[in-house]
């Protein structure tokens, strides 16, 4: 077949290049530059007296356009007019036409990848805008923390079996994971603190049935009140720090047994109790209540008797506490002798003689 027939037969421009037609026979014989464009390289093209902005109106893919970066910029041929797809299969790189601001809408018709963008900077959020699915941003392996400034919810990110592991790093906290659907007890898998459940809107009930602690409640500012709902023991509220004044305001009908029995001391229930003497119904001894900042007028009427305080006291400290008869029995003559009272007032106290004689 002569050359010819074989344009007649509008056989490609590229193929007959390919079998040495020079690009002046095929112009010679007819090809346009739409049909030049894609068989020879762009210097040919232009030695064929072809201009830039012909070659660029073809669309057509063009050979070695990256060959012209020493006289035009990327920003220069696309003002000519060349598309973002003629300029790569023309050779030039993602990297060089970001930096160029050919747009990424643009990059991604021309069939740049994700991983390709990512390689050149281009951020998880740009990409969204310009289409770009999720899979193929995590095939481009951005980070979590990346998809999350695009946007992306914590749902949509463990749809694509992204570790939940990786979300909380990237910042997803509780509430978000939580609204996707995650369970309490992966959540505490995750060693997120009851403070940031207690944020997310869990109860006390749900954390100490997913076995936080009490004092992990506590140091996330559950009330005693939150506590009692999730039947929590008041020794085990005790045991956690929280004081006695919290328990009798959750309970205001906690006898002081109840506060004894869950290891409340008399120092902690001093203040809180209207009557010394339950304190001394409920079991606390001299000894436990003497810690307090009780009087020893106090501790008379709340039904201590002279002989328990005269462990502890001297007749000085409880002369005017009690009456003579009462104290004479706590204390020798000589004691109530030195303390003031005098022969005819322990006579009037029906003291035995025998003591009086000794």
């Amino acid at each position: 077949f002569t050359f010819t027939e074989l344009v007649e037969a509008n056989i490609p421009a590229k193929k007959l290049a390919d079998v040495n037609y020079g690009i002046t026979d095929l112009s010679n014989a007819g090809y346009g530059i739409d049909k030049l464009a894609s068989g020879f390289p762009i210097d040919d093209l232009i030695t064929a007296n072809f201009t830039l902005a012909e070659i660029a109106s073809t669309n057509e893919p063009v050979i070695e356009l990256v060959s012209l970066s020493g006289q035009y910029t990327v920003q220069d041929l696309s003002n000519i007019g060349f598309s973002a797809t003629q300029l790569k299969t023309g050779g030039f790189d993602a990297t060089t036409l970001v930096s160029a601001s050919i747009p990424t809408t643009e990059l991604k018709t021309a069939g740049f990848t994700a991983t390709e963008l990512k390689v050149a900077n281009v951020s998880a959020s740009v990409l969204t805008d310009a289409s770009f699915t999720l899979p193929e941003l995590i095939e481009a392996n951005y980070t979590v923390a990346e998809l999350k400034s695009a946007n992306y919810t914590a749902t949509a990110i463990i749809a694509e079996n992204v570790p939940l592991a990786d979300l909380k790093t990237a910042g997803f906290t509780a509430s978000d994971l939580s609204a996707a659907n995650v369970s309490i007890k992966q959540l505490k898998d995750l060693s997120f603190t009851a403070t940031e459940m207690k944020d997310a809107g869990f109860t006390a009930p749900q954390l100490i049935e997913a076995t936080y602690s009490v004092p992990e409640l506590k140091t996330a500012t559950f009330t005693v009140a939150e506590l009692l709902t999730a039947s929590v023991p008041v020794v085990e509220i005790k045991n956690s720090g929280y004081s006695v004044d919290l328990v009798k305001e959750a309970i205001p009908s906690i006898s002081v047994s109840e506060l004894s029995a869950a290891g409340y001391v008399a120092t902690d229930l001093y203040k809180e109790v209207s009557n010394l003497a339950d304190l001394k119904t409920a079991g606390y001894t001299l000894e436990d209540i003497s810690g307090t900042t009780v009087s020893i007028d106090q501790l008379a009427t709340s039904g201590f008797t002279a002989v328990e305080l005269s462990a502890k006291y001297t007749i000085a400290d409880v002369s005017s506490a009690y009456p003579l008869t009462e104290l004479v029995k706590g204390y020798t003559v000589d004691d109530l002798s030195s303390s003031g009272f005098t022969f005819t007032e322990l006579v009037e106290a029906n003291i035995p003689a025998k003591k009086l004689a000794d």
